[in-house]
């Protein structure tokens, strides 16, 4: 699809039209898994999304997995370390749609050269990598390539935007907050006899939101939603973003050092501690935002994070105790620059940052244990 030169094409040009097969070209490999992928799934005829997937581990994945069935023309770009195995097709499990069925990710393309994107037009930018990936040297490169394309940036940092927003023009960015869990499956432990591959688990009532250019923002929505994904148009998903985790981070930092057991957690001197260092972090929220939304700050109490150890594992198909655990070691590098973050920013508009110093000692000791795994 070619696309306006917005990168938001007229939705009301949508309306009216049949059924159909769109043509896409795709990578080999996936043209042979492609025969069973249209019997399952039907595909409307609509103009096709040009979309590139930043990262494609397993939030880049689920988003993919809603994209590719909205009909959308979906390449991703990885490390030529991961090549040969996205090349391979990809087995996802939908665990609110199939549990642990799984099926095939869909029918998509693969590049690992950033060079590459360049040579392509695209519509819309996905960024599903962490925060520690925003490079400025990786950032000018991407953003000379993508041209006028919508940048869709999922990244928690409170920074993010301005340092995106450095490269590629504010009128082109869309922010959007990830709401689900998502994870390598299966989880270390686990009994389960599945082939490796993605699962991901939405909680109820949790649809994406999305805030940004009211006309990008509702090609981005609509391209979700088309393939089955929940999303939602939001005033500020930036501001909502750094007040929910500048509650819970510390929180589940203080998880991390309670070993990753909720049994130590509900116990732990780390629990008072995280509540001051949200408080902290909140506040720097307000002065870098200008305000902060209520809500994460009325939660912001130890005796949520006992509920949620002892209410939480009921919830979804999976050992929630050892998801946490592996995946906030895997960003471990992203929580430790958010701490870092909150507590220069505290220092230099002097704020209080007591706290959010001791979690922050308190976490460098912890990692550097001997045996520690981050």
């Amino acid at each position: 699809m070619g696309g306006s030169p917005s990168g938001a094409p007229d939705l009301t040009a949508l309306d009216g039209l049949t059924d159909g097969t769109p043509s896409c070209r795709r990578i080999a490999c996936v043209k042979r898994r492609s025969s069973s992928h249209r019997a399952r799934v039907k595909i409307v005829n609509r103009p096709e999304a040009k979309i590139l997937v930043v990262g494609a581990g397993a939030v880049g994945q689920a988003f993919a997995y809603w994209l590719i069935r909205g009909g959308a023309e979906l390449t991703f770009l990885v490390k030529p370390k991961y090549t040969e195995s996205m090349g391979a097709g990809q087995r996802v499990y939908p665990l609110n749609r199939t549990r642990w069925k799984g099926e095939d990710l869909g029918r998509y393309d693969v590049m690992d050269d950033q060079s590459e994107v360049a040579q392509q037009s695209w519509d819309q930018v996905w960024l599903c990598v962490a925060s520690t990936a925003l490079t400025e040297s990786w950032l000018a490169e991407l953003a000379g390539a993508i041209g006028s394309a919508t940048l869709v940036s999922l990244t928690p940092g409170l920074e993010d935007k301005d340092r995106i927003c450095r490269f590629v023009p504010e009128e082109q960015v869309v922010l959007g907050m990830i709401p689900f869990m998502s994870f390598q499956a299966p989880l270390p432990g686990s009994t389960r006899n599945v082939e490796p591959g993605v699962a991901w688990y939405v909680p109820p009532f949790s649809p994406t939101p999305f805030s940004g250019p009211s006309e990008r923002r509702d090609w981005v929505i609509y391209a979700l939603e088309q393939g089955g994904g929940q999303a939602a148009s939001h005033v500020d998903v930036g501001r909502s973003t750094a007040a929910v985790a500048a509650v819970f981070q510390p929180y589940l930092i203080a998880l991390e050092l309670a070993d990753w057991r909720f049994r130590t957690v509900r116990k732990h001197v780390a629990l008072k501690l995280a509540q001051k260092a949200g408080e902290e972090a909140l506040e720097v929220v307000r002065r870098f935002h200008g305000s902060a939304p209520r809500l994460p700050g009325l939660l912001n109490r130890p005796w949520v994070l006992k509920a949620v150890t002892y209410g939480g594992p009921w919830l979804p198909p999976y050992d929630l105790e050892t998801f946490l655990r592996v995946h906030f070691s895997k960003v471990g590098s992203q929580t430790m620059a958010m701490l870092e973050t909150w507590c220069e920013r505290a220092e230099a508009a002097d704020l209080p940052h007591d706290a959010l110093d001791a979690l922050r000692e308190s976490l460098r000791e912890w990692r550097a244990r001997p045996g520690a795994d981050t």
